[in-house]
């Protein structure tokens, strides 16, 4: 059945992932603050004392936001804003500070008027506002408008990591993967110790098949924050394409240890384990990840997979079905029902599911001559 072993070569490349399916739904970024600390978010570095109201709202709006309480430090900006009047330059910091609130709300439309007007307001902070309406950009997948007003940050202050990173965030998404790159690197070199700069990087060096930077950026990451589940699973994936399986198997490991409820390593390291024949390991890395992950096609042929070669087809027979849920023209998935349905001895179910795999690559020999085989035996 070597056919079979060379499509499932092929199911395994669809559900290989590195970590940016780890977090935000929308759109990811890669490590890029949300906002940055400016002049004035500390008492003693702005107020002049004319406003105490406003100052003290603003300033409970700082501790909300600190917090994790959006909404309550949307509500206490506001307030400020209000106390100093809205087209007054004293709001410029409660504008963009309320922005990165409703960013976090999800509320970007809102949180651009905010960016906009706190640019507006006060000229002589807009470097810092620049980089945040950059940020507001990027969830609102904007990304000329993002890479232009982080641009801007940057030109204002060229030794900037999270303008270089901010930068890499919007080539990235622009497809501009060898100036993303680039980008990363320099925010990396700007400052040699901020993890997500050089896991970022080594993103993107994957992303260009070098995968031997990919795997020294990744280290680089991992020496500085050993904790990161997603910088241990991503080297794992780099020295999985090199085919050094020793160091993959640690760091999917390492994974799972620091985060036991994140699905990838799992999906991944069952991967590993069924192309080292280890299939009663991947079978359990696999159904882990599918408690973690219902709907994860790959999970679901891998471990139909793994179950079909232990010769157990009624759950192989299962666990394809469940697939084919999920991906009605995957024709992989229902030649291989087919297959088990064939060992099985159901002849009719073998034929159909033959059937609708050809209907989705008609030019599938093996499957051709297996209809032939099935029809000639009925």
């Amino acid at each position: 059945m070597n056919s079979l072993a060379s499509a499932f070569g092929l199911i395994l490349s669809f559900v290989v992932v590195a970590s940016p399916h780890h977090g935000n739904a929308q759109v990811h970024l890669f490590g890029l603050p949300d906002r940055i600390d400016r002049p004035g978010d500390s008492p003693e570095q702005w107020d002049d004392g004319t406003n105490p109201e406003a100052y003290a709202a603003y300033l409970k709006g700082l501790e909300a936001a600190k917090a994790g309480k959006a909404a309550e430090a949307v509500r206490l900006y506001s307030q400020a804003i209000e106390l100093y009047g809205q087209s007054n330059p004293k709001a410029h910091k409660a504008y963009g500070l309320r922005a990165s609130a409703l960013r976090k709300l999800g509320r970007l439309e809102e949180a651009l008027r905010d960016n906009n007007t706190a640019i507006a307001l006060e000229p002589n902070d807009s470097p810092i506002e620049y980089y945040d309406r950059g940020v507001t950009f990027l969830g609102l997948r904007r990304y000329r408008d993002a890479l232009r007003d982080f641009d801007v940050f940057v030109k204002a202050r060229p030794n900037t990591s999270d303008g270089n990173v901010g930068r890499g965030n919007a080539l990235y998404y622009l497809g501009e993967y060898e100036l993303a790159a680039a980008a990363f690197d320099k925010a990396a070199q700007n400052r040699p110790d901020n993890a997500s700069a050089w896991h970022s990087l080594g993103l993107m060096q994957a992303k260009l098949d070098d995968v031997d930077g990919a795997i020294k950026s990744y280290t680089k990451a991992i020496d500085l924050e050993p904790g990161s589940a997603s910088y241990h699973y991503d080297r794992a994936i780099a020295y999985r394409k090199v085919d050094d399986n020793e160091n993959a198997l640690k760091d999917y490991t390492k994974s799972i240890s620091l985060d036991p409820d994140y699905a990838s390593p799992y999906l991944n390291r069952g991967n590993l384990y069924s192309t080292l024949g280890e299939l009663r390991r991947a079978v359990a890395d696999y159904s882990r990840a599918l408690e973690l992950a219902p709907e994860t096609f790959g999970a679901w042929i891998g471990r139909a997979e793994a179950r079909r070669k232990l010769g157990e087809f009624e759950r192989a027979q299962s666990d394809y079905s469940e697939a084919i849920k999920l991906r009605s023209k995957n024709y992989y998935a229902y030649r291989q029902r087919g297959w088990v349905n064939e060992k099985l001895g159901r002849t009719s179910e073998a034929l159909a599911d033959y059937r609708d795999a050809l209907d989705l690559k008609p030019n599938d020999q093996w499957t051709r001559d297996a209809v032939k085989r099935v029809s000639a035996n009925q």
